[in-house]
């Protein structure tokens, strides 16, 4: 598949479906992974910018990129991972063709990015979100309690400030009907 052919195909189901925005944003990067025979994590990246930063409302500041919180580090390890080879590195170059095309700029390198200039891009950031869900070998569990256990593990990490307790509160705010 093309890149274009993807930016048209996943911005006609934003079309249909009437969504903008962060979710927008989220859900276009799911589909493309989900294409590509990986699982579903639309939900789960909602559940995670709801936690880190109330669906991107709050303000983000430079220590952190995106309404998903992804810090220098985990940037870092992602690149590491992709530069590495194997799925990784196809992740990366899948991306790299869908956001060439959805970005207009043709030169994007999402392994070579400078995140401060990137201004808090939320389609760059669900992109980094599933591109860094994709290296952890244990699937997002389906119940609310079970996500937020593998946020806290995998996301989080066990020596962040944030509980599982928090994560299905700020879920539950966002999204009652889970």
């Amino acid at each position: 598949m093309s890149a274009d052919y993807l930016v048209d195909e996943l911005n006609r189901s934003k079309e249909v479906m009437g969504k903008t925005g962060l979710e927008a944003d989220i859900d276009s990067i799911n589909e493309l992974f989900m294409r590509f025979g990986m699982d579903d994590a639309g939900q789960f990246m909602k559940n995670i910018a709801a936690t880190e930063s109330n669906l991107g409302t709050d303000t983000l500041g430079d220590y952190s990129f995106s309404p998903f919180q992804i810090d220098d580090i985990r940037y870092k390890d992602i690149v590491q991972r992709a530069q590495g080879g194997g799925n990784a590195r196809k992740r990366a170059d899948m991306v790299n063709e869908y956001l060439r095309g959805a970005l207009n700029r043709p030169d994007f390198d999402i392994l070579s990015l400078d995140l401060k200039e990137e201004g808090h891009n939320p389609l760059i950031g669900a992109a980094l979100t599933r591109m860094g869900l994709a290296s952890v070998p244990e699937s997002v569990p389906s119940d609310l309690e079970g996500q937020a256990d593998y946020w806290k593990e995998y996301w989080n990490t066990k020596s962040g400030k944030g509980t599982p307790e928090h994560f299905v509160k700020q879920v539950r705010s966002h999204y009652p009907g889970l």
